[in-house]
């Protein structure tokens, strides 16, 4: 409740993130087989796709070309039964339950 008191507007049964939170934040879509972007990332969520359709291997191509472009402590969110492959370095798990991880 403080959260949502302090960072949203009731807005016709909505709730709205305030804009001086909105402001900052750039959205952009991108297609994951040429990730080529000239900005570094602080989060990106790539939910149920690479990690449930791609095989090994362009799993890691993705995850090689994300970690140059995301900045240290950047968030990778996947889809609730997705994970990483093992032995991917620059990942850390961030959340026991959640298939949220941190790039170090």
């Amino acid at each position: 409740p403080e959260w949502r008191q302090t960072a949203f507007e009731h807005i016709e049964d909505q709730y709205c993130l305030r804009q001086v939170y909105r402001s900052p934040v750039a959205f952009r879509l991108g297609d994951v087989e040429n990730v080529a972007f000239a900005q570094h990332y602080h989060l990106v969520c790539c939910r149920n796709l690479v990690f449930t359709y791609f095989n090994l291997e362009k799993q890691a191509l993705f995850l090689s070309k994300l970690r140059q472009l995301m900045t240290a402590g950047g968030v990778l969110v996947l889809g609730a039964h997705e994970t990483l492959p093992e032995g991917m370095d620059g990942w850390r798990h961030w959340h026991q339950r959640l298939p949220i991880y941190l790039r170090e």
